[in-house]
Formats: structure tokens, C-alpha cells, sequence
């Protein structure tokens, strides 16, 4: 709890919505430093659906999921994939596995600002490589952790210059 109440930056995501992003809130205090801290707390919001999951839910909906427990106010930033150059047997493999692109347009990229979450839209997915065999899960679209570092980075810089830091 020391750490979140004492960090300049708090990020939560990507991961399992439910089984991971927001299961982890749960625990004793968590919920109640981030809304104490003088921290930006942004999300990293998941690039695809996931299966049995996330069926059906777009960046919206997890934004506002995320949103709800933490209360308004709270989740300062969302970091949001898109990638509208992906190759199209990229897209295939992604849906044959059952995962669907969340790929928000401006009116959700504005319904999430509504929200009173800062969009930091961008294409933030790794270059295509191999495919992956994972234990249990599918592969997926993946950050690129520089993109993402970046991003993040210029966030908090800003923020600070525009004296919320």
C-alpha cells in the first residue's frame, strides 16, 4: 500500500479483465490507496477480447468497469491500442482463437473521455512475429513495453507541466 500511496505513477493492465486486473482490487486497502494516492493511475487496456471473458465488451467497457470500482475521478488515463494496419491473416489467426480486436472508434474513444479518463490512443502492439504457445491461453496482440514506456513517460510529463503532479 506504501507503494501506491508513495508512487508518482500506478498503472493497472493489460491482463485478464476480470480474473486479473480486477480480482487483484479486492485485496484489503487496494482500492482504497489508489483512490488516496497522489499518483497517476492509468489502465493499459487489454487489445482483444477474451474468450468467455470479455465476449462481446469493448475499450469502453473495461475502461468503465475499471472505472466503476475505483470511483469517478480515479483512473486518470487509459492507454488504447489501435492498430489499423494489421495484417489481415494477423486478424484471422486473432479470431480463429476466438479473440476479437478491441478497436474503438472516435465516438467510444470520446464516450470513454466522458468518463473523465485521458485516451491515449495509439498503435502500441509489437511487430508480428511467431506465434506463441502458451500454457492455457491464446496468443495474442501484445504491447510493445518501449511504445507503452513511452507513452506513459510523456503522460506523466505533461500531466506535471500542466500542474496536476
Amino acid at each position: 500500500m506504501e507503494a501506491i500511496l508513495t508512487a508518482d505513477l500506478v498503472t493497472l493492465g493489460p491482463g485478464s479483465l476480470f480474473t486479473s486486473v480486477l480480482a487483484t482490487l479486492q485485496f484489503g486497502g487496494v482500492v482504497e490507496a489508489l483512490r488516496s494516492t497522489a499518483a497517476r493511475v492509468v489502465y493499459v487496456c487489454n487489445s482483444t477480447t477474451q474468450p468467455g471473458q470479455t465476449d462481446g465488451m469493448g475499450a469502453y467497457d473495461h475502461v468503465a468497469r475499471l472505472e466503476e470500482l475505483l470511483g469517478p475521478g480515479h483512473l486518470d488515463a487509459a492507454i488504447i491500442n489501435r492498430s489499423p494496419g494489421l495484417p489481415e491473416d494477423r486478424v484471422a489467426r486473432l479470431a480463429a482463437d476466438g479473440l476479437r480486436l478491441l478497436d474503438p472508434d472516435d465516438a467510444e474513444i470520446a464516450a470513454i473521455a466522458s468518463l473523465g479518463v485521458r485516451p491515449l490512443v495509439d498503435d502500441y502492439s509489437e511487430p508480428p512475429g511467431a506465434d506463441r504457445q502458451l500454457w492455457n491461453k491464446q496468443d495474442t496482440l501484445r504491447y510493445d513495453p518501449a511504445k507503452v514506456g513511452a507513452a506513459l513517460r510523456d503522460f506523466l510529463q505533461t500531466t506535471k507541466k500542466e500542474g496536476n503532479g
